[in-house]
C-alpha cells in the first residue's frame, strides 16, 4: 500500500466522488454534529461554578486574602465590589482555613 499524502488524498477523493448526494449530506451532517458536541462538551466540562468566599472587602483586605489564596494555589476571581469568588467545592474548607489564620 502507498501511504503518501497524495495517495491518501486520491483515495479520499475517489471515495467522495462515488457517494450519492444523500450519503454526502449524511457524512457532512455527522461531521458537523460531532464538532458541535465536542465544543459543547468542552465548554460544559471546563466551566467551574464559583461561589462567594468574602464580600465587600476593602482593597487592602482583598489583596491580602488574594495573596494568601494564590499561595495556597487556589483559583480565585476578584470582582470590582470587593467580592472574592472561589470554586464552589472549596468554599467551606477555605473559610475554615482562613478563619483559623485570622482572616
Amino acid at each position: 500500500m502507498n501511504f503518501t499524502p497524495a495517495a491518501i488524498l486520491k483515495q479520499i477523493t475517489e471515495f467522495w466522488n462515488k457517494q450519492n448526494r444523500k450519503t454526502k449530506t449524511i457524512i457532512i451532517s455527522a461531521g458537523v454534529i460531532v464538532i458541535v458536541i465536542a465544543i459543547v462538551a468542552s465548554v460544559l466540562l471546563n466551566n467551574k461554578p464559583y461561589d462567594v468566599l468574602y464580600r465587600g472587602l476593602s482593597s487592602s483586605e482583598g489583596a491580602e486574602i488574594l495573596t494568601k489564596l494564590e499561595g495556597m494555589s487556589v483559583d480565585a476571581k476578584v470582582e470590582s465590589d470587593g467580592t472574592i469568588r472561589v470554586p464552589s467545592d472549596k468554599v467551606a474548607k477555605l473559610k475554615m482555613q482562613l478563619a483559623s489564620e485570622g482572616y
